[in-house]
């Protein structure tokens, strides 16, 4: 990958933020999302959107997805993610990674198969809520309240 290729992609959230994600230019006004969003929702690492506009448009969904994690009090996202969640769920061979941490707690991560956040990693990640290691998860993407304009 050339550094020429690659862009920052601003997004605005509902709280009326940006979050700024890297992106690699594949076409005319079209690039490809490199970054782990952590506030953005309905935006994966892998999607392809439109740029130049005030807000980028999904033209084509990634083939994972972005969930949010925030770890227990006492816990850092990094210590959950990599003790917990990495093993265990490259033990079950679903793909997860890489990932971006805010703060101590909060980490945002990419599960590589879309199809397989729901019930399977989501489950897992309620288990880990019973177990004491995570507080509370999410899903930013897919988000249900997200326009997504598929290209043919």
């Amino acid at each position: 990958m050339k550094h020429e290729r690659l862009i920052q992609v601003d997004f605005k959230s509902p709280d009326r933020g940006t979050e700024r994600l890297w992106a690699e230019i594949v076409g005319d006004n079209n690039a490809r999302i490199l970054s782990v969003p952590v506030w953005t929702y309905g935006v994966s690492m892998g999607a392809i959107v439109r740029t130049g506009l005030v807000q980028p448009l999904i033209v084509r969904t990634s083939e994972g997805a972005t969930l949010r994690v925030l770890a227990a009090a006492g816990m850092t996202g990094k210590q959950v993610y990599l003790s917990r969640i990495v093993p265990d769920l490259s033990e079950r061979r679903w793909g997860v990674g890489p990932a971006t941490f805010y703060g101590p707690r909060l980490v945002a991560l990419h599960v590589h198969r879309r199809s397989s956040w729901w019930p399977d990693i989501g489950s897992y990640l309620d288990s880990l809520i019973a177990k004491g290691f995570v507080e509370q998860w999410e899903a930013g993407d897919p988000d249900q309240g997200s326009d997504v304009e598929e290209e043919p």
